[in-house]
């Protein structure tokens, strides 16, 4: 079964319940009090967390700035998963060449997306530093631009708030 939800392909039941969220959010009208004070919330949490860490099971609404996992075909030519190990490994080889680095991707933690002029992906991702002395996981964060064909890594870091159990975390 294939469909159309407010422009989104929605190819089959599983992805029809996986972006049932989403389909609920977007059915929402963009207006009025609780629309607004949303609003501010998203663009407080978007921006001390420069777009990496939106707590999104806390709206009601869809923003300009979507959750990765929202986004049912991303590239016509990878799945979501080989487009964010793409995404993922560019921002990371560009990281060790520049830092004299050699971090190892453990795995995704999350990732949002700004339209642009293509896509500005804000991804966490877990690794461990193999050139250190202490090569325990930690949490990156990679602002990465796709635009058609072309990856421009903008920005790779350690994440600024180390979480105390950041072994556990999903």
């Amino acid at each position: 079964m294939t469909c159309e939800l407010d422009g989104t392909r929605v190819k089959d039941i599983y992805d029809a319940a996986y972006f049932a969220p989403m389909i609920f959010k977007l059915q929402k009208k963009k207006e009025g009090p609780e629309y607004a004070k949303q609003r501010m919330i998203f663009e407080k949490q978007f921006k001390e967390s420069e777009g990496f860490d939106v707590d999104w099971d806390s709206f009601d609404y869809i923003f300009s700035v979507v959750n990765f996992h929202w986004q049912p075909y991303l590239d016509d030519k990878l799945t979501n998963d080989e487009l964010l190990k793409l995404l993922i490994r560019t921002a990371i080889k560009e990281h060790d060449a520049e830092d004299d680095k050699k971090l190892e991707l453990i795995d995704y933690v999350g990732a949002n997306i700004v339209p642009c002029k293509g896509l500005m992906y804000y991804i966490t991702f877990r690794a461990k530093d193999l050139s250190s002395t202490d090569p325990e996981p930690r949490l990156y964060q990679a602002k990465v631009h796709k635009f058609c064909y072309d990856i421009y890594v903008k920005m790779v870091r350690e994440k600024l708030k180390q979480s105390a159990s950041i072994n556990n975390m999903n």
